[in-house]
């Protein structure tokens, strides 16, 4: 958590630093967590002149916090407590045949690590805190590991600030699965562009919140210029092991 708030915003001293963070699957509960703290502790000035301005948050593939728990989960298994055979046997039911994970060497090795991804997913609780930036919600028409309705329940962790403007807080659905973002190039050209559009977003709302100083114009500069996204198929494998978790 110290690195959260400290050295990873850049320099305290002089830095101007822009926050958004997005997570996918399990990594959306966990961003939303490190955002929580990000807004609690750096927002604002810092010593020395810097500044710290979170954005705004996006989580993806992921249902709400408010739903944590494996009594919501889609299936009700608790995939930490089954043993090696039958979590294999669950984990492709749940995500597919994955090729990458049928030699029962490469099993072997990333088991634990899976288990222990699944732990901190099945064993997290809400605590009830609220995000007080704009949140915006991605997900695969075709993920069977949550509903519509469970991504829209993501309203729920926000402040009342959403009510006044439906643009603090977005459900998106793009085709595909949990890997949506993988499954091919329009895909991933079509969720950039709306990350991007709904960063550019949020520097007006943030710079129009009450206290806040200035329009950003140096961040919009620096999103209005960032590269064009290379879509190579050859270059992605959908079926990693990373994208599994």
């Amino acid at each position: 958590e110290d690195y959260i708030t400290s050295g990873c915003l850049g320099d305290p001293e002089t830095s101007e630093t822009y926050v958004g963070i997005m997570g996918h699957s399990l990594g959306g509960w966990i961003g939303f967590e490190v955002m929580r703290r990000l807004v609690a502790g750096c927002c604002g000035p810092r010593a020395g002149g810097g500044k710290v301005t979170p954005l705004c948050f996006v989580a993806s593939g992921i249902r709400s916090p408010t739903l944590c728990g494996v009594d919501n989960d889609i299936d009700g298994i608790s995939m930490h407590e089954l043993g090696e055979e039958a979590f294999w046997r669950v984990m492709e039911q749940r995500y597919g045949a994955n090729k990458d994970l049928e030699h029962p060497s490469v099993r072997r090795m990333v088991w634990p690590i899976l288990k222990a991804d699944f732990t901190v997913s099945e064993t997290y609780r809400y605590d009830g805190g609220l995000l007080d930036l704009p949140l915006f919600v991605a997900g695969g028409r075709d993920d069977v590991r949550y509903e519509k309705g469970m991504l829209d329940a993501w309203a729920a962790c926000q402040t009342c600030r959403s009510c006044q403007s439906s643009d603090w807080f977005q459900v998106e659905m793009f085709d595909g699965g949990h890997n949506y973002l993988l499954s091919k190039a329009e895909s991933m050209e079509d969720h950039v562009a709306w990350v991007m559009g709904r960063l550019s977003d949020s520097f007006a709302l943030v710079s129009e919140s009450p206290g806040s100083e200035g329009t950003h114009e140096g961040a919009h500069k620096h999103i209005a210029s960032a590269p064009n996204v290379d879509h190579d198929e050859s270059d992605r494998d959908e079926g990693s092991v990373e994208d599994m978790r």
